[in-house]
């Protein structure tokens, strides 16, 4: 008998290990275009309308585990200087780590509103938090709070390094902190003058 369950199961596996091996070249790639540089801003992108469509895509998969996505906003559009689609990948980033993170049945908090100079965007996630002293790592390159966690997850340390680098080529700042009931992150980004 073969104890692997067949030539399906191997085929499986080897496609699984394909498609993660494909998205981690993807990840390093996008952190290598989001590097620090003088890039011109010479896009614009509405955050409304862009958080509304990645919020309805995180809902739609993480339905299968019970959890979904709740936008808030009150502005009809927030217009922010942008340069390529690297605040697409930041917020995306941003929030599909918090779907990863969060518990099964629960929903994702997305907050959008305005003040004093930017734009502040807020994910809060219903998993476990983050230790309080590692809250400033987990934007650094390759860095995972909780190794075994990640595996399962599949998480290769890589997203909030790449949103970090893309808020901050935009001018903006990303930060981190516990919530009772999850991690709450936190994008700030200037308003379009």
């Amino acid at each position: 008998a073969d104890p692997l369950g067949g030539s399906y199961y191997v085929e499986a596996l080897t496609d699984r290990i394909e498609r993660e091996a494909e998205r981690l070249e993807e990840l390093i790639g996008q952190l290598l275009s989001a590097r620090p540089q003088d890039v011109p801003l010479d896009t614009h992108i509405d955050l409304v309308a862009l958080l509304r469509q990645l919020c309805a895509d995180a809902d739609f998969e993480g339905a299968p585990g019970g959890k979904s996505i709740s936008f808030e906003c009150e502005l009809a559009e927030a217009v922010v200087a942008s340069h390529s689609d690297l605040l697409r990948k930041a917020c995306d980033n941003v929030l599909r780590n918090a779907l990863a993170h969060s518990e099964d049945n629960t929903t994702v908090a997305v907050r959008l509103h305005q003040s004093e100079g930017h734009y502040r965007v807020s994910v809060r996630d219903r998993g476990p938090g983050v230790p309080e002293g590692e809250l400033d790592k987990i934007f650094n390159e390759f860095y995972r709070v909780d190794d075994a966690r990640s595996r399962e997850t599949g998480g290769y340390g890589l997203g909030l390094a790449i949103a970090r680098r893309a808020v901050e080529q935009h001018g903006g700042t990303i930060n981190a902190r516990n919530c009772d009931d999850g991690l709450e992150i936190t994008l700030d980004l200037p308003v379009q003058s």
